[in-house]
């Protein structure tokens, strides 16, 4: 039964004027799954390359100046 309204529910959503379709994947449950292709996962990075400390943004404050 919920399964059912789960997928009436999604039919619904997928007809939306304006709305992407949703991106499909295989095994929700998988890290290796995504949407970017093979040109951008297969780069590798720089050996010094570092992600830089930026806080995450929790939404609360102007996200304009979160960014600056």
């Amino acid at each position: 039964m919920f399964s059912k309204r789960l997928d009436a529910m999604q039919s619904m959503v997928e007809r939306l004027p304006g709305i992407a379709p949703p991106i499909r994947k295989r095994n929700p449950d998988s890290y290796a799954v995504t949407p970017f292709t093979d040109e951008i996962t297969l780069i590798e990075m720089p050996r010094k390359f570092s992600f830089p400390s930026i806080k995450a943004y929790d939404g609360t404050t102007d996200p304009e100046d979160h960014v600056t």
